[in-house]
């Protein structure tokens, strides 16, 4: 319930931003753009809870190739609507056909069991004590990350900024893919290890000496 609550939340945000965003920016598409990428986060809010079991076990050969085939679908998506009606809403349809592929894996492919709404009082408020932090970094983090992208929107048309987003996402797949693989087993590892009994700080550090280069 959590879970889907957060999306709900973004969601909301985000077509409170709506309208604002498109008058300082000056693109009447944007109005209809900005809800229907949302989707993508009220969509990935009702994921089965099956792919954080998986990456918990660190199951990597088939969440790998479900992001994969994932994504192939979603970039044909992408590159027959720019065939067909070149525009930027062939990203957005990329992004959301993606969403919904992942949303339907997850409740079909890899759920050992349905999930239903539920919530454990104890467990939202460690969740919350634990990640309050994130609501001051997530959002100074995505605002510098997307710096770039803010700045260059205000000075050139959608569809230049579509062309620029594009050579992004390509350029940051080998940073992406660190990590995602950091999250997917580094992770998942620790937290082994303190089920275990062991100290965290001591197994990271025990990590970090490990993969140290060698000094003469």
């Amino acid at each position: 319930a959590l879970q889907v609550l957060r999306a709900a939340i973004l969601f909301a945000v985000c077509l409170a931003l709506t309208a604002p965003v498109t008058r300082f920016y000056g693109h009447a598409e944007l109005a209809t753009l900005i809800p229907v990428a949302g989707l993508t986060v009220l969509v990935t809010g009702f994921c089965s809870t099956s792919l954080a079991t998986l990456e918990r076990h660190i199951d990597l050969g088939r969440l790998t190739v479900m992001t994969l085939l994932i994504q192939v679908v979603s970039l044909g998506v992408m590159i027959v609507w720019a065939w067909l009606q070149p525009s930027v809403w062939a990203l957005v349809a990329g992004a959301v056909v993606a969403a919904l592929l992942r949303l339907l894996a997850s409740h079909t492919l890899f759920a050992e069991a349905a999930n239903r709404f539920a919530w454990h009082r104890d467990s939202v408020l460690a969740i919350l004590t634990f990640g309050s932090w994130l609501l001051i970094n997530t959002p100074l983090g995505f605002a510098a990350d997307q710096a770039d992208r803010f700045a260059i929107g205000k000075l050139v048309t959608l569809q230049a900024l579509g062309v620029y987003q594009v050579a992004i996402m390509i350029g940051s797949l080998p940073f992406g893919l660190l990590g995602q693989v950091g999250a997917a087993v580094i992770f998942p590892a620790f937290s082994r290890a303190a089920e275990a009994g062991h100290e965290i700080a001591a197994v990271y550090r025990e990590f970090k000496r490990e993969r140290a280069p060698e000094t003469l």
